[in-house]
Parts: structure tokens; C-alpha cells; sequence
């Protein structure tokens, strides 16, 4: 039967592919989904492109088996998904960051764009503040651009890659590339899915 994989578009995907030949998994096809959604097959793998929140989604609903996500997604969508392994190949923090001169003069509530709206709010009110999350789909240093935002929440990666003149506030999570399962997966190929993370953890180890 085949094992259905989804994979999340990272700057890092080499790095996770790599990993998981080493495991024994057919990844040559892959390459040819590194820039767009879709689906292939190589195998006994189906290997499926697409962004973490439909991935988690397909997990949850039984359609895929496993999926490499960023770590930011499982904080920010809280999916029904079990979280097997920290691949340790795409390491990332999710940080706030705003422009040198913000708070200077301005009074009510930062208003912070990202595309993790609901991880900034509990971010921010574990902290006892509040702040007003501008909610993106793409690069959210624009919103800081346009004086549609005051800062961003958003991985370092990403604000390095932008060269977006922004200075760095605090740190929101740990993140980086996550194995996780979803439960019909957990019980129908438990043993495949188990044995497939012990190899990992064993490259790993050997890292």
C-alpha cells in the first residue's frame, strides 16, 4: 500500500530530502515539485507539495500518512496530529521584530503582522500584552513597508532572506522541520511508521 508523504515548501528542502533518502525512502521525483503544489509518485511513496496548514489538514482527515512541517504551523493551526520527530536539518526561530524607531511617540496596541495571527496573540498574552495581529499570507515585512504594521512576527530565515532593516525584539518559538503522523496512520501502519522514525533517530544520532 502506498505511503502518502507531504512535504511543506521550505529554503531548506535538500537538506530534509537528504535525510530522508539516507532512511531508505524514494525521493529522486520530488525534485520536480521543489516550486510548485502537486503530487507524484515514486515507489511505493506518493509524495505530496503543498503549504503546512493543508498538509496538517490532510493528516488530521486521514488522506496523507506523514507530513514534514515547520514547527510554526503545528503552534499556530494546534492540529489532531502526532508529532513523531525534530528532523534537526532546517533549524529556524520564530521571532518579533519591527522597524529601529517604533514605540517612539505612539501610544494603543502594536499592530503585528504575520502569517501566524493566533501564535502571536497567545505569544504576546502569556506576556500580559496586547497587540492587534495583521494577518498575511506572504512576506509580512511589507505590511511594515506600506506603515501597515508596527513589527512582525515571522522566522529568522526569512527576515535575513528580506534584508528588511528590521531589529529583533524577542523570541517567539523553537521551530525548524517536524515529522508528524496523523492518527488513522498511527493505527493502520503503526509498525511502518515506528520503524521508519527509529532509522532517522538513528542518523541523527549519528550527526
Amino acid at each position: 500500500m502506498t505511503l502518502r508523504i507531504g512535504l511543506e515548501p521550505q529554503p531548506q528542502l535538500d537538506a530534509v530530502l537528504g535525510l530522508l533518502s539516507a532512511a531508505g525512502l524514494p525521493v529522486a521525483a520530488v525534485h520536480g515539485l521543489q516550486r510548485q503544489p502537486g503530487i507524484v509518485e515514486d515507489g511505493d511513496v506518493a509524495w505530496v507539495r503543498a503549504p503546512g496548514g493543508d498538509l496538517l489538514s490532510w493528516c488530521q482527515g486521514g488522506g496523507l500518512d506523514l507530513a514534514v512541517v515547520g514547527k510554526e504551523s503545528l503552534l499556530e493551526d494546534e492540529p489532531e496530529v502526532y508529532e513523531l520527530l525534530d528532523l534537526r536539518v532546517a533549524p529556524a526561530t520564530l521571532v518579533f521584530a519591527t522597524a529601529a524607531a517604533t514605540g517612539e511617540g505612539r501610544s494603543g496596541r502594536l499592530r503585528v503582522a504575520t502569517r501566524f495571527p493566533r501564535l502571536t496573540a497567545r505569544h504576546f498574552a502569556a506576556g500580559g500584552l496586547q497587540v492587534q495581529p495583521v494577518g498575511l499570507t506572504s512576506d509580512a515585512t511589507i505590511a511594515v513597508s506600506l506603515g501597515l504594521a508596527d513589527g512582525v512576527v515571522e522566522l529568522d530565515t526569512l527576515l535575513a532572506e528580506a534584508a528588511s532593516g528590521l531589529v529583533r525584539r524577542d523570541t517567539v518559538a523553537p521551530c525548524g522541520a517536524r515529522l508528524v503522523a496523523g492518527r488513522a496512520a498511527r493505527a493502520l501502519r503503526g509498525a511502518e511508521v515506528a520503524a521508519l522514525v527509529v532509522r532517522l533517530r538513528d542518523l541523527l544520532a549519528q550527526r
